[in-house]
């Protein structure tokens, strides 16, 4: 090529947008959402930020993007476990094993995103705190409903009622999450799991 030639620039590399949102979603999980920049993730992506904002809109819309692609996947993958099973028992014990495994997985940062990085700016976006809300509200709902239809059929105590079982659990898995965010292992947290079952169930 003749060295007077103008060098032309190289296209951006075309990205996805599950692809973009699972980039977003590992970076703000991991730095929480003050502290991600878009840059970094335009990077991680082979992108400009520009494209970015084409794509998404601003900041805060990727992020909420991002909160929708973690609970659509990672985060439905404990009430998942939870429904697979018909037992009560094996059912509370794969939702908390499963909540353990995610928050512990070395190949994603620790602890749970919606806990962490949402939890972070929920007060004060109201888009966010709407939606970490709404999901709370579902998910317990959705245990609630079965806890309740076991007290009903005599499997349960009615003694406490399935909402606040349902609570506990939650409760239980955000425990967890946050104590895996600080640094202890999947071990250390695996043996509180059987005291949080009898309590679930007792």
């Amino acid at each position: 090529m003749d060295q007077n030639t103008p060098k032309r620039r190289g296209r951006p590399q075309a990205f996805g947008r599950d692809e973009a949102l699972d980039a977003a979603m590992l970076r703000f999980w991991r730095y929480g959402y003050a502290k991600t920049d878009i840059d970094d993730i335009a990077r991680d992506l082979g992108a400009t930020k520009p494209s970015i904002y084409r794509r998404f809109g601003n900041k805060e819309r990727l992020f909420l993007a991002a909160l929708d692609r973690y609970a659509s996947t990672v985060g439905a993958e404990p009430l998942a476990a939870f429904n697979a099973e018909d037992d009560l028992t094996l059912a509370v014990r794969g939702f908390l094993e499963t909540s353990l495994r995610n928050a512990t997985d070395p190949d994603t940062p620790p602890g749970c995103m919606i806990a962490g990085a949402a939890a972070e700016i929920a007060g004060r976006v109201q888009d966010v705190g709407t939606f970490c809300r709404a999901g709370h509200t579902a998910t317990e709902s959705l245990l609630a409903d079965r806890f309740s239809a076991a007290i009903d059929d005599g499997r349960l105590s009615d003694r406490v009622s399935g909402r606040e079982r349902a609570a506990v659990l939650l409760a239980a898995m955000h425990s967890l999450s946050i104590r895996a965010r600080a640094g202890e292992t999947r071990g250390e947290l695996s043996d509180r799991l059987v005291g949080v079952v009898d309590l679930v169930l007792g």
